[in-house]
C-alpha cells in the first residue's frame, strides 16, 4: 500500500516533472505530456502506460487495476486505488508512465518547448 502523498513525492522526484492542479485533481507533466493524475476525493490514481504494459495490467480485469476504454480516450490509461497497490508496484507504474511520456517512441518527433515553437 502506498499513500497518495508518497505517490505525489515519487512523481515529483523524477526529472522534468511539474504538478498542475486541475478541477480538484493533480496532473503530473513531463515535456508538456500528462503521465499521471491523482484524484484525492475518490482516492484514485491514473497512469498512462505504453500499450504492452497497459495490456498486461488492464486486460486481466482482476486486482486493483482498471483500463480506461472510452471513445476519444487513447488506450494506455490505467486507474487504480493507491491503497490497494504495493509501493513497489506503484513505483514501477509511475516510472513506466514517466519514461513513456519523457522519451518519445522511435520515429516520433520530440515535442519542442513553447518558446522554441513560436520563435
Amino acid at each position: 500500500m502506498i499513500a497518495e502523498e508518497n505517490l505525489r513525492t515519487l512523481a515529483l522526484t523524477l526529472p522534468g516533472v511539474a504538478q498542475v492542479p486541475d478541477w480538484g485533481c493533480s496532473r503530473f507533466h513531463v515535456r508538456r505530456r500528462t503521465f499521471m493524475t491523482l484524484n484525492g476525493v475518490g482516492n484514485r490514481a491514473a497512469v498512462r502506460l505504453p500499450l504492452a504494459d497497459w495490456l498486461s495490467l488492464a486486460l486481466p480485469r482482476t486486482g486493483p487495476y482498471r483500463g480506461v476504454l472510452r471513445p476519444r480516450v487513447q488506450p494506455g490509461w490505467v486507474v487504480f486505488d493507491p491503497a490497494q497497490v504495493s509501493a513497489e508496484a506503484a513505483r514501477r507504474c509511475v516510472h513506466a508512465a514517466w519514461r513513456h511520456a519523457a522519451h518519445p517512441a522511435p520515429g516520433q518527433r520530440p515535442r519542442q518547448p513553447e518558446q522554441e515553437r513560436t520563435a
